[in-house]
């Protein structure tokens, strides 16, 4: 093997070949030259060929390498002024990258990137369709609080923040949107200009393309339908004081339209031509009972507190000559109903308004007195709370023999009661004696025209 140092001249060999160890103190050149061994060049070395390499390259700083094998770099390579491949396997660039093929990997980018697919380690592939596939966790940028934000044409669509999700624009649905964790829990758009709601996997609430709001229904017939059978209504108030607005109705039987107190107690019902039962009627009701109702023939019955009462003495009494005297023992034909609340007393002849009855009273009565004689009267009149009668009827037997009944007439009087105010109709005559009542001729009624007051 020989071995050439040259210090001065550079070597120019077109077709020699030199074997061994080569130190060139100035420059090389060579045409076809071919070294077997190790070229040391201390100056410049140029090759007007191709330069072979089958060992190893080995230099501080390499520019314009054209490798068609694997170049290894212990600090970095730099493509340009654009691009610096670092020795921990980086890759940084500021212009634009197309690229073509299976794709880049492994990229920070900062401007724009060209390419059919991108693959970033193996959890992200951006597509060439345009479509983002991601394995774990994707930033698209950096909101202002820390979060997440989707552009489109520089615009902010879609944010994330630690309040949830914000969307800046439309949210476009093919059919429904469904609860993650329950998925028969959904908001619907079941067909055009419409939209539904479900729980449990069944419709609850319908809104339609002519903005009708179905609840219990998809066809409703009113801007508001609700059907729910027997329970078709809505409360209002509270679970404490509320009122219930409710159709008792099914498919086979028709029970009305009803106003409730919050504990379902009926306070008014009225029922249609098709009603199942009491058809065409309305119905008021106080304490769960009925106080008054409308019948289909228009009439109006009932129990209402329209306190009454009447009656027709059975037994004669005495009444003191000259003295104002209450008819008694008004048993006959006698009527006091139950709304009275014990208020009328036949025997003593007494009406006491009671609590929920006061108001404007119409009362009336009349009496006889048995053995009156000639020039002799009698009285009749209504008292109230034991006053001496203010206003009276009378009447005067003339040019008559003696032990003649005689009447005196049948009197009226519209009061003002409140409750425990009292009325009853007194007699009086001026005989001479203590004389009796005559029963057939002796009665006393009355009825309450208006309420007021503590009703």
């Amino acid at each position: 093997m020989a071995l050439t140092k040259v210090t001065g001249q550079v070597i120019n060999d077109t077709t020699g070949l030199v074997v061994g160890v080569t130190t060139v103190g100035g420059g090389l050149s060579a045409t076809d030259g071919f070294f077997s061994g190790i070229v040391t060049a201390v100056g410049d070395a140029s090759f007007s060929g191709n330069v072979s390499v089958g060992g190893t390259l080995t230099y501080e700083d390499v520019t314009n390498i054209d490798a068609v094998g694997l170049v290894t770099a212990r600090n970095g390579i730099v493509v340009g002024s654009g691009i610096t491949l670092s020795k921990d396997g980086d890759i940084f660039f500021t212009g634009i990258m197309t690229g073509n093929g299976s794709g880049l990997t492994g990229i920070a980018n900062t401007s724009n990137i060209f390419a059919d697919s991108i693959n970033v380690g193996s959890g992200i592939t951006l597509s060439s369709d345009g479509d983002v596939f991601a394995v774990g966790f994707t930033t698209l940028g950096s909101g202002s609080d820390g979060g997440v934000e989707l552009f489109h044409a520089g615009t902010s669509r879609l944010s994330s923040a630690s309040y949830g999700v914000a969307v800046n624009g439309d949210i476009l649905f093919q059919d429904a949107l469904t609860h993650i964790g329950d998925t028969d829990t959904k908001l619907r758009f079941p067909t055009a200009d419409t939209i539904s709601a479900e729980t449990g996997g069944t419709e609850r609430l319908r809104i339609t393309s002519d903005g009708k709001v179905g609840i219990g229904t998809t066809v409703p017939q009113l801007p508001l339908h609700i059907e729910g059978g027997a329970n078709s209504g809505i409360f209002l108030g509270n679970t404490g004081h509320g009122y219930k607005l409710r159709a008792n109705v099914t498919g086979a039987n028709d029970y009305g339209f009803l106003i409730e107190d919050e504990d379902g107690v009926d306070l008014y019902r009225a029922t249609s031509s098709t009603g199942t039962t009491n058809a065409n009627t309305h119905i008021f009701s106080t304490a769960a009972t009925s106080r008054l109702e409308i019948s289909a023939s228009g009439y109006i019955t009932g129990n209402g507190n329209v306190p009454c009462w009447y009656g027709k003495q059975d037994t004669h009494h005495t009444v003191v000559n000259t003295t104002w005297t209450v008819i008694k023992n008004l048993a006959t034909d006698a009527i006091n109903p139950s709304m009275n609340n014990g208020g009328w007393d036949e025997s003593s002849g007494r009406f006491t308004v009671q609590a929920g009855q006061a108001g404007i009273y119409y009362c009336f009565g009349q009496s006889a007195i048995d053995d009156i004689q000639d020039a002799d009267v009698v009285y009749i009149g209504i008292c109230k709370n034991g006053e001496t009668p203010n206003a009276y009827s009378y009447s005067r037997a003339l040019d008559q023999s003696s032990n003649l009944v005689h009447g005196g007439g049948l009197i009226s009087r519209v009061l003002a009661l409140d409750v425990g105010d009292y009325v009853e109709a007194k007699v009086y005559h001026n005989e001479g004696s203590t004389e009796y009542t005559e029963p057939q001729f002796s009665l006393f009624g009355g009825y309450r025209l208006v309420s007021f007051g503590n009703v």
